[in-house]
């Protein structure tokens, strides 16, 4: 793991980045096209690597550097003498080690430029930076004359309706009791009401990013590229899926992966469905050969963005209602997560999910169905501490009861108003 203050902030950073909507890679692996944003990791400029180099759309936009709080920034060690101190700018990465002096000992500079990549990379000088903005706004100044930032950064982390506000302090209350840190997000797939907690922080995603994987799948199925029965290293693609979703078999990911053109394929398709918030870098067994999936940036997801896929595949604007049936079919069949979001819920209760675990990581996702029909797109995110699985099954219930208890109520009135 990283042991510099100025490696982990930048850590921080990356997962800043990615919760704005960024794609954030490395060098080698450099692809400006990837997304509307992307940061690249140690790019090389004429006055030495910059920790990040802004594109959008194609095109360089700016730098971010990373340095020991008091370094005097000559132009020798960036293209422009501004610093940002992240004392307040950053949240510490729970269970990454980070403490509280070691943020505040690291700065962050953010520019801005209107000069071209070539121009960059020459060293020539960029225009005047911005500032007087906090990190977090400069990041979004630099792109706003492209992108909306509406699409980059996800809704703020509360209770969308008065109604709800009792179930958002009820799940702070669950999860504070826990140890551990919690991501959770719920929306009502009829009315868009959502309440989350730690919404817009990323969460490792772990298996729960093969519901992505299997959608742009579908997406190309829909639209007449691929079927059900192409063969996948000797099985139908039908059958892939299967194990993919129920049974979480990595081998069978990896292989449907291999066959869509690999993660990058899944970020493209990500961003031209308008999903921001959600990333991912590698394949399953990459993502297995290493650790520190505690403070990992990579392959990470908020709950709010979660939600936002699972009411893209629900109602019809991804899928057609063919391969929506099929999906929700093989959710609805999931073996892996009977401890998780099920395990509390009545019985006979009609649950879609996908799970996912890693060292330390426990997530489940999906869709539970209330008595009166109403669905529920559900995001619970687990990282760190213990028992993880019955804080998922908890949060669950507190969420199927709230909505219950709204069903009921407004059965209750409109029987008064007869």
């Amino acid at each position: 793991m990283n042991t510099t203050p100025e490696a982990r902030a930048r850590e921080v950073i990356d997962g800043q980045l990615a919760a704005a909507g960024w794609v954030v890679q490395d060098r080698a692996a450099m692809n400006r096209l990837a997304a509307p944003g992307v940061a690249v990791r140690e790019f090389p400029l004429a006055t030495g690597p910059c920790d990040y180099l802004l594109i959008v759309a194609g095109k360089a936009c700016g730098v971010i550097e990373a340095k020991p709080a008091g370094t005097t920034l000559s132009d020798r060690q960036s293209v422009a003498p501004i610093a940002y101190s992240t004392s307040r700018r950053f949240r510490d990465p729970p269970l990454s080690g980070l403490d509280r002096y070691a943020t505040r000992s690291v700065q962050a500079c953010a520019f801005i430029t209107g000069t071209s990549l070539k121009d960059i990379i020459r060293g020539r000088s960029m225009r005047r930076p911005l500032i007087s903005r906090p990190l977090s706004r400069l990041l979004l100044a630099g792109i706003a004359a492209s992108i909306p930032a509406s699409v980059l950064v996800p809704a703020p982390a509360a209770a969308s309706s008065p109604e709800l506000i009792g179930l958002e302090r009820e799940l702070s209350k669950l999860v504070a009791e826990r140890p551990g840190d919690y991501g959770i997000a719920a929306l009502d797939l009829r009315d868009g009401s959502t309440v989350s907690i730690n919404g817009d922080i990323p969460f490792p995603m772990a298996s729960t990013v093969k519901l992505a994987i299997a959608a742009a799948y579908l997406a190309d199925v829909d639209q007449g590229r691929r079927s059900l029965g192409d063969m996948i290293v000797g099985r139908p693609a039908a059958k892939v899926m299967e194990l993919m979703i129920i049974h979480s078999d990595n081998q069978a990911t990896d292989q449907l992966l291999a066959a869509l053109g690999g993660p990058v394929a899944i970020q493209q398709w990500l961003w031209s469905q308008k999903i921001p918030g959600i990333r991912m870098d590698r394949t399953i067994a990459q993502l297995l050969r290493e650790r520190g999936h505690l403070a990992d940036s990579r392959d990470v997801a908020t709950p709010l963005a979660m939600v936002a896929l699972l009411n893209k595949l629900d109602n019809g604007t991804v899928l057609t209602a063919q391969s929506r049936a099929f999906l929700l079919g093989l959710m609805s069949r999931c073996a892996t997560g009977t401890r998780r979001i099920r395990a509390l819920l009545p019985a006979g209760t009609r649950v879609e999910d996908k799970t996912g675990t890693l060292d330390g990581i426990t997530n489940d996702v999906g869709f539970i169905t209330m008595p009166d029909g109403r669905r529920v797109a559900v995001a619970v995110f687990a990282r760190g501490g213990r028992d993880r699985q019955p804080v998922i099954a908890e949060v669950a219930r507190v969420i199927y009861d709230r909505f219950a208890d709204g069903v009921r109520n407004a059965v209750a009135l409109f029987m008064q108003m007869r």
